[in-house]
């Protein structure tokens, strides 16, 4: 059976996962699940907190935001799990958020592709199989 996980976030009009990323250095990060991204996308600080230096990216990503054209620099992860789910190297753009949302990244479609989503939100629960 397929582990069902509560839904944080409601309460701010979000839906949040917390992500253990596995760099260098492993780390919890607090994560916004957002199916219209599709890379998923950490900030500075927890790029620097799990190992990464930001000077030496894998590549330059262009990305095309609400707010504009940007590139972020891009690294792979070696592993990410989220709700009792991993992914190996995976891809993730680097980029600021806003601080007041409290917020280490984005749960993009490059993590979210590899499994069925199902979110009840009546019940308030959600599943990655």
């Amino acid at each position: 059976m397929t582990e069902r996980y509560p839904l944080l976030g409601l309460e701010r009009g979000m839906v949040l996962a917390i992500a253990r990323l596995h760099g260098k250095v492993v780390r919890d990060a607090i994560m916004i699940l957002d199916t219209g991204s599709s890379l998923t996308t950490i900030t500075p600080q927890m790029a620097q907190l799990i190992g990464f230096d930001l000077e030496s990216p894998l590549k330059e990503q262009v990305a095309h935001t609400w707010a504009g054209t940007i590139s972020s620099p891009v690294f792979v992860v070696p592993r990410v799990r989220v709700f009792g789910q991993e992914v190996h190297d995976l891809e993730v753009a680097c980029g600021e958020l806003p601080p007041k949302l409290g917020l280490d990244g984005v749960l993009g479609l490059n993590f979210l592709r590899h499994f069925d989503l199902h979110i009840n939100f009546r019940k308030e629960y959600i599943e990655l199989r």
